[in-house]
């Protein structure tokens, strides 16, 4: 079944680097899946970032920012094995919601 998935950043964290103020040095993000059916499965984590960027051309003033840049440097840090790992965290939530795991009343106990 395919997955869609949709990103979203939940906070920043920022500090003063050289002559920039509000360098955004880290990322909270989440990421959700839906299959077909409308289940969905969740990761979220935090993300540092690399502060060498604020003292080169590519560097963002805070108020110029858009979640897309921001998305864009997560996942352009994020290793493969990582964003496998997200991946099968979202598809373990999903798979649980097709196949439930049972904890019935153990047949000796009476209710």
């Amino acid at each position: 079944m395919a997955i869609t998935y949709t990103w979203s950043i939940t906070s920043l964290e920022t500090q003063t680097v050289g002559e920039n103020v509000d360098t955004v040095i880290g990322v909270c993000w989440e990421k959700r899946g839906e299959d077909e059916e409308g289940r969905i499965g969740m990761y979220a984590s935090k993300s540092g970032l690399p502060t060498g960027t604020a003292t080169d051309s590519t560097f963002i003033a805070f108020a110029d920012l858009t979640e897309a840049d921001v998305i864009n440097w997560v996942q352009t840090n994020m290793t493969e094995s990582y964003s496998a790992k997200v991946n099968s965290g979202i598809q373990e939530q999903i798979d649980m919601q097709t196949n439930p795991i049972n904890m019935p009343t153990l047949p000796w106990i009476a209710e």
